[in-house]
């Protein structure tokens, strides 16, 4: 069997939790002899313009290259990360080739990927007014521009329009791979058909286990993003109310620039993320919007650190209540801090946590494990 994998999320330097997950089933299905070729094309300004002109979530000049790329390599069924666009899946039913979505963000059924409405909560879903403004008002990370900015209306009226036609060019799709439970009948319940849950995994040897030495207690926040869907504001007030009675205690925020009561960390190397993971005594994960799996939990478990967490998504999934962390509702900053403090304050709880994730990260959350699933799913879409 042949595989191709396609996605944005190949591509050299791609920031995201689906990077290293591509990378580790590339890697392992080759290690196993199975035949794969990559694709990974990233967009120049010309692809940018053809994209902009269509009200379609299509690249006219993707296209013609997925197709080419397509019928020199003859792959038996095609494995899609995120890309820019429907394109990869568009070109795959056009010459009848089996496709298979792996979906490990909400950008099938929210323009922006989010699922999340500032001020609001998980979003109820798409609806154009709601769409259009939400993206007016707030920061829209699309991947398409220099930064993050509102969009104009025009622009936001553009990506809502190419969103509707999304939903419409993905169901094409031979079958779906979501990373957790919740995610299956959250896809199923807005039409996507065939839905198989393969949980991530993670190479226990690159997050080694390493017991706390102190002396300093840290908690971490390493979201990637400090806004609200991802629970800034929660770690902000968390970090506050704590230090008030543990003013020993450091509130550390990769990607942030610091301030009086968080400490910034700079965007790290692989390496140098493992070093602070291994330094921090706990980490936080206070995400309000509904989490598709949660891999920067797993990391701290497998590095032998409890997780103080909302109970969002499939974050419930991946962190075992009690024995791996402590969960608490969603937006209850009261429990977040209780919960925080309780591990503060009982070091052989706080690492007893930490050891029962290690085990379970080894056991259950195995690179193999991932690999058989999306084998399986692909043998499956073959025949």
């Amino acid at each position: 069997m042949r595989i191709l994998v396609g996605g944005a999320v190949l591509q050299p330097g791609w920031r995201g939790g689906e990077t290293p997950i591509s990378n580790a089933l590339v890697v392992g299905m080759q290690r196993r002899g199975v035949d794969v070729v990559t694709l990974s094309q990233g967009r120049s300004r010309a692809d940018l313009a053809a994209m902009g002109v269509t009200p379609f979530d299509l690249d006219p000049l993707a296209l013609r290259r997925y197709e080419t790329v397509f019928r020199r390599e003859k792959p038996d069924v095609i494995l899609g990360f995120y890309d820019y666009d429907s394109s990869l899946a568009h070109v795959a039913a056009r010459l009848a080739i089996p496709y298979v979505a792996a979906i490990h963000i909400h950008w099938p059924v929210c323009p922006i990927g989010t699922q999340f409405l500032e001020s609001e909560g998980p979003c109820r879903g798409p609806s154009f007014g709601r769409c259009v403004a939400h993206m007016g008002r707030v920061p829209v990370l699309t991947h398409l521009g220099p930064g993050e900015a509102p969009l104009p209306a025009i622009l936001a009226l553009l990506v809502y329009t190419k969103f509707r036609t999304r939903h419409r060019l993905l169901s094409q799709s031979t079958a779906f791979v979501v990373p957790g439970r919740w995610m299956k009948p959250f896809l199923e319940s807005r039409g996507f058909e065939n839905v198989h849950v393969v949980p991530n995994a993670i190479d226990p040897k690159e997050f080694p286990f390493t017991p706390w030495e102190g002396p300093t207690k840290s908690v971490l926040y390493a979201s990637g993003s400090v806004r609200e869907g991802k629970g800034w504001p929660d770690f902000l007030e968390l970090a506050k109310r704590v230090r008030s009675t543990h003013p020993e205690v450091r509130f550390r925020a990769t990607g942030y620039a610091g301030d009086d009561v968080v400490d910034g960390v700079p965007r790290l190397g692989r390496e140098a993320f493992v070093a602070e993971m291994q330094r921090t005594y706990a980490l936080a994960v206070p995400a309000l919007w509904q989490e598709p799996f949660g891999m920067i939990a797993l990391e701290a478990m497998s590095a032998g650190r409890p997780v103080v967490a909302y109970a969002s998504g499939a974050l419930p999934e991946v962190v075992q209540d009690g024995r791996d962390g402590l969960l608490v509702p969603p937006g209850d900053r009261s429990a977040l801090v209780a919960a925080t403090k309780r591990l503060l304050d009982d070091p052989p709880l706080a690492a007893e946590m930490g050891r029962h994730g290690r085990e379970r990260v080894v056991d259950e959350f195995t690179l193999d494990r991932m690999i058989d699933g999306y084998l399986s799913v692909a043998n499956s879409v073959v025949r």
